[in-house]
């Protein structure tokens, strides 16, 4: 044992890496729930309690809680049950008595509340899958290229941060990257050695891989391998040996065995996958979806771990053609899937399961350097090197899940801080104790298409807004759907100066302006709720107002067009207009040119909008905005101002209404520009703009609740705008 464990202490250490980085963060610790964990810990639990196999849903197969089911009986439930029982001698009698509805009627003291008990047990279960995995990489790594490449393959993954991530909750990702890599090496044995043993033992892995996501990547490597082994025989007849047709079979067996419910409930089954599954992911597309691969680059892989697989790739296909040809079996189609196919990879969690392989293919491309340098301290310390990133992101991602839910420390400070018989629009707070705070302010819901900024809150007598920032992340996805000639040109990987620019970055900017309290955790703490405290001042009434300017619009002009048309933007007289029904996002705009203005002074603009059609609140769109600038040069430019206002989007009947915009210039600014701008372009109307002009005043504003003053938040871009869906 003591010369195995020497002979293996590089593998050893990788594998206890591996295990810490996915374990730290789960207990103690605060990773968010997931709403598709359900499909893993509650489906299991079912099972247990209902003492059948029926996961009762089928937009997953039944292998992952069949799975987490079979462990909870093994391991994790008479755990439980011991600890029910110990303390209170009287509950094993009653167990006893009642048999098999006593686990049904102890739901809470065995499983949990709301069953938070078991999913812990399944992300503790993800994290171990998640550490076999890295081993299965590094056994396929070295059954296929070298024992080097192989270990080197093991690290690259033990530090991958989106393997990380996802190997903490309790989702079907972990277990299908742990059953594809099984799938592929035991299929990869074929090419080894064609026995029945090796066949039927493929089968049933790819079987079991086909049991987790209904994803059949795994068939294509077990064809090929057996395509090269009849080969080898030069015999026509051994493409037709009963070996592989029984593996055929073994196939559909495992599935159907572990899937009784999918054939029982066949046409309810069917429609889920066919309907909803291929719906969600929008199969059929056709269509290169960038946005994968960009994520990938910059935040799921890293930037200098993908040139080292790129590479791996290509110098693998040069000395290892069979082997590299046998690993993109796996990985092309599944590229294909995910990234031209379908829009299955904006939820690119989906790529942890091809992520080992790439991972191999790093470790091949690495080892060659090995080859020539002959250390094994200077090449992983190289691996370290272009880890870098990788591993500072899963060491950030495991302390910020090991601190206590945000929704916490935002509960106490609205405890302490949030005046009495106050208005607050809350955003889906998710705050536990939030009927207490319900008793000292009202609390009125936040409806993102009706009100939106803090002109609209005021219209509403808003107080406060408390701002979810995570659940905000719904209305910027559509950054996803920029084109590659545009993300291209994001060395951060954000687009954030294109999202800042659109109405919904004008709003998050205006909170941050006017924000009292923050509560976020870095970005890497993917799903975690972050707050922000806003303010909603109140500068209708205003005295001494001055008439700076009628604004004239012969020397507006659109701005923000990345790379757009300004079709649709169109002057006639005194009348600015912004048609709809076009492409394009909602960055672009009507601007004026650079205004001199004094610092400190309240400025208002105000106009006559106008709807094309009746609009209903909930549709509401076109805006003022003024942007302030510190010198003349970045007002002319397309950046966002050190500070914006938003005035209320028009709605209501088709007629002219007046809308304004007010606000405090900063103290270091000296210019503003004034804009008209609609939340959405794609609806089909206009919206017409008249009568614009500018007014300043020096009255000293009354700031209301002093004793609550603005912060400089310190809430980062990368935390405020997400670059995936987890």
């Amino acid at each position: 044992m003591k010369k195995l464990l020497k002979q293996n202490i590089l593998l050893v250490v990788i594998l206890l890496v591996a295990l810490l980085l996915r374990l730290v963060g789960v207990n103690p610790g605060y990773p968010p729930i997931h709403p598709d964990e359900a499909m893993s810990y509650s489906s299991a639990v079912d099972m247990i309690i209902n003492g059948d196999l029926n996961p009762r849903r089928f937009d997953y197969p039944a292998g992952v809680p069949l799975l987490h089911m079979l462990i909870y009986r093994i391991f994790f439930l008479p755990l439980a049950l011991m600890k029910v029982f110990f303390p209170h001698p009287k509950v094993f009698w009653t167990a006893l008595k009642i048999g098999s509805r006593f686990l049904a009627e102890f739901q809470q003291p065995i499983f949990g509340w709301r069953q938070n008990e078991a999913l812990y047990w399944s992300r503790y279960l993800n994290a171990l899958l998640g550490t076999g995995t890295v081993w299965l990489t590094y056994l396929l790594g070295k059954k296929l290229f070298s024992r080097i490449a192989g270990l080197l393959a093991a690290f690259f993954l033990a530090v991958n941060y989106r393997h990380v991530l996802s190997s903490h909750f309790a989702l079907s990702d972990a277990p299908n990257a742990f059953f594809a890599v099984l799938a592929v090496y035991t299929a990869g044995l074929i090419l080894e050695k064609a026995t029945w043993r090796r066949y039927l033992t493929a089968g049933i892995c790819a079987g079991l891989f086909f049991s987790m996501k209904y994803q059949s990547f795994s068939f294509l490597p077990l064809f090929l391998a057996h395509l090269v082994a009849s080969l080898r025989q030069k015999s026509f007849k051994a493409l037709f040996r009963p070996a592989a047709i029984a593996a055929a079979v073994l196939v559909a067996a495992v599935f159907a065995l572990l899937n009784p419910y999918f054939l029982m409930n066949f046409q309810e089954a069917f429609v889920t996958v066919t309907k909803y599954v291929a719906v969600r992911y929008g199969f059929g597309i056709k269509k290169l979806y960038f946005y994968p691969l960009f994520y990938l680059y910059h935040w799921g892989i890293g930037s200098l771990v993908t040139v080292v697989i790129l590479l791996g790739v290509i110098l693998s296909l040069l000395r290892k053609l069979w082997q590299a040809l046998f690993l993109l079996s796996f990985v092309v189609p599944f590229f294909f899937v995910f990234v031209y196919y379908s829009l299955g990879g904006g939820y690119v969690r989906n790529f942890v399961t091809v992520m080992p392989f790439l991972m191999i293919f790093a470790g091949f491309g690495l080892s060659l350097f090995y080859q020539k340098i002959r250390s094994k301290l200077l090449i992983f310390v190289l691996a370290v090197i272009i880890n870098f990133d990788p591993i500072k992101n899963c060491l950030i991602l495991d302390r910020a899940y090991s601190q206590p839910y945000n929704w916490s420390a935002f509960q106490q400070y609205l405890d302490q801080n949030l005046p009495d018989q106050v208005q607050l629009r809350a955003m889906a707070l998710y705050l536990p104790g939030q009927a207490e705070l319900e008793k000292k302010a009202n609390f009125v819901d936040w409806d993102i298409y009706r009100y939106n900024s803090l002109a609209e809150f005021r219209e509403e007598g808003d107080d406060f807004f408390a701002f979810n920032a995570t659940r905000y992340y719904s209305w910027l996805y559509w950054w996803f759907n920029l084109p590659p000639r545009y993300l291209l040109q994001q060395p951060s990987g954000l687009p954030v100066e294109f999202l800042k620019n659109s109405y919904q970055g004008l709003v998050i900017k205006e909170f941050l302006d006017h924000a009292v309290a923050e509560v976020y955790k870095p970005w890497q703490a993917a799903d975690e709720i972050n707050y922000l405290l806003v303010k909603v001042p109140e500068l209708t009434e205003l005295a001494e107002l001055t008439e700076l300017a009628k604004l004239n619009f012969e020397t507006w002009r659109v701005k923000g067009q990345y790379g757009q048309s300004g079709e649709g933007f169109e002057q006639d007289d005194d009348v600015l207009l912004i048609k709809g029904s076009r492409g394009g996002h909602a960055t672009l705009r009507w601007v004026s040119p650079p205004i001199e203005i004094s610092p400190g002074k309240v400025y208002q603009v105000t106009a006559q909008l106008k709807n094309s059609v009746d609009l209903p609140q909930e549709k509401r769109d076109g805006f003022l905005r003024l942007d302030f600038y510190e010198d003349i040069v970045s007002a002319q430019s397309e950046s966002i101002g050190s500070k914006v206002a938003l005035s209320s989007r028009s709605w209501g009947e088709a007629d002219w209404q007046a809308k304004y915009v007010t606000t405090v210039a900063p103290a270091d600014a000296r210019f503003l520009t004034i804009s008209f701008q609609r939340s959405n372009l794609a609806l089909p109307f206009g919206v017409a703009l008249k009568q614009a002009a500018l007014f300043e005043s020096s009255q000293r504003v009354t700031e209301p609740f002093p004793e609550l003053p603005y912060i400089t938040p310190k809430i980062p871009d990368n935390v405020l705008f997400p670059n995936s869906v987890l």
